[in-house]
């Protein structure tokens, strides 16, 4: 009848996706990808947003006429805007020139709506930016004014550079700071240089939003900005916050910051958890070679915060292999109060590899007594990228019984990839065969085909 058959095609349907997962699965454990440095989000562009709209329609001249009349109102405005950005884009030179006298308009909503109409032309003249930028200092005086205006030379990007830069450094409405953050990011690491003072200016900023888009636009501006933003980061009048961001900046240029090292490392001893938390994520994005690095990292293992000494173990997983210095300090945090820290600092030890051998008995203890899962998890995982000691397929084998289900799973996953040096666990892969959990009995499939 109908619900039996209902009944087995739903039974197929999660059959097909358990394999499925267990299959991904299978292949991100084959990889075994080390953890990547973070990366600040990437804009995405308007045609990518916006893969329908039409242009060139012959509603263009009827929607802009409607912005122009004073009796049309409210909705009516927003709608006719609304048309000309997703479905009737103008393109033609009368009509950007028609959006640009329509800029001078007295209702602030009728700019408003023209400024997102020309804000979502694919190329919009110079005629038209000229208009934008000109608006942007003129609404100014008001409340949000020129936030619209802002954000169409956003959208435009580089090829507004010229003219919305000057602009920008007149913007003094602190309701304007949020798009003006995400403006300047995007008009292009070039033009940017010129706008450093700026951007550093919007590190001070209250709003967490123009902090982040001002921190990446320095950190796309590279070894240029370095010294401004080492400059906000010692800066002793500066709110915390600001710093905080002026770290993440740094954090985001990588190698290119070597020259903020010891700036960072003195950073590790601010008042403000954020900043010595950041600021250990930067030196780990810097990397081991520049002398003081790992210094700075051992150093804020031991902070008095649990999100600093995470953050430090986190960034020892980014370097990996040239991690090896802090054997002593990551081997102490796995007794660390916290679990995230625990977890952290044992996924550290694990991606150090078989230099890590010396902990590998601190490891083991983690895995058989920790009360928490999480750590568990992140020593199997470890015992396994380090290699395959008699010791520590014993303990793997023991954790195949773990009340965790995921503790029995990453033990599987490791066991398998010890090859025939885990024929030892042979009986206890077997039985896990018939484990409640499917993922564990994958594994421990897997991990039997290997060691054979």
């Amino acid at each position: 009848d109908r619900h039996k058959g209902y009944t087995f095609i739903e039974y197929y349907i999660n059959d097909c996706a358990d394999r499925l997962i267990v299959e991904a699965i299978a292949k991100a454990r084959s990889e075994k990808k080390q953890p990547a440095p973070p990366r600040p989000v990437r804009h995405i562009p308007w045609s990518a947003a916006q893969p329908n709209s039409k242009n060139d329609t012959p509603e263009v001249d009827k929607f802009i006429g409607i912005l122009g009349q004073p009796e049309v109102k409210g909705r009516g405005r927003w709608y006719a805007a609304r048309s000309l950005c997703y479905h009737n884009r103008p393109t033609s030179a009368k009509a950007a020139k028609a959006l640009a006298a329509l800029l001078k308009h007295k209702d602030i909503e009728t700019r408003r709506c023209v400024s997102w109409v020309i804000g979502c032309m694919d190329n919009p003249p110079k005629e038209a930016i000229a208009a934008l930028a000109e608006t942007v200092v003129s609404d100014d005086a008001v409340k949000g004014g020129g936030c619209f205006q802002i954000w169409a030379l956003a959208r435009i990007g580089p090829e507004a550079a010229e003219l919305a830069l000057p602009a920008f450094r007149k913007v003094k409405d602190s309701w304007a700071h949020w798009p003006l953050g995400y403006a300047v990011s995007r008009m292009g690491p070039e033009a940017n240089k010129q706008a450093i003072p700026l951007l550093i200016k919007l590190l001070g900023f209250r709003k967490a939003e123009t902090q982040y888009w001002a921190a990446k636009a320095l950190a796309d501006i590279g070894e240029e900005a370095v010294p401004a933003v080492t400059g906000a980061l010692t800066n002793r009048r500066g709110r915390g916050n600001a710093k905080s961001y002026a770290a993440l900046a740094l954090a985001w240029m990588g190698p290119k910051a070597k020259g903020a090292v010891g700036a960072l490392v003195k950073a590790l001893d601010d008042t403000d958890t954020s900043v010595r938390r950041r600021a250990a994520l930067a030196l780990a994005c810097i990397g081991p070679r520049t002398p003081g690095v790992m210094t700075g990292l051992t150093k804020a293992l031991k902070d008095q915060s649990w999100y600093v000494r995470h953050q430090a173990a986190q960034g020892l997983s980014i370097l990996g292999p040239k991690a090896k210095a802090a054997l002593p300090a990551l081997t102490d945090a796995l007794n660390d109060e916290q679990l995230e820290v625990r977890a952290a600092a044992a996924e550290a030890l694990g991606w150090i590899g078989p230099q890590a051998k010396s902990s590998a008995s601190a490891l083991i203890k983690v895995l058989e007594s920790d009360k928490d899962s999480w750590p568990r998890i992140c020593a199997a995982g470890a015992l396994g990228r380090i290699g395959g000691e008699s010791e520590t397929v014993t303990a793997l084998a023991k954790a195949l019984a773990d009340p965790d289900n995921e503790v029995r799973a990453e033990a599987a996953w490791m066991l398998g990839g010890f090859g025939p040096a885990a024929r030892g666990a042979a009986v206890a892969l077997r039985k896990a065969l018939s484990d409640n959990d499917y993922i564990v009995c994958y594994a421990a499939g897997e991990a039997i085909k290997k060691i054979k």
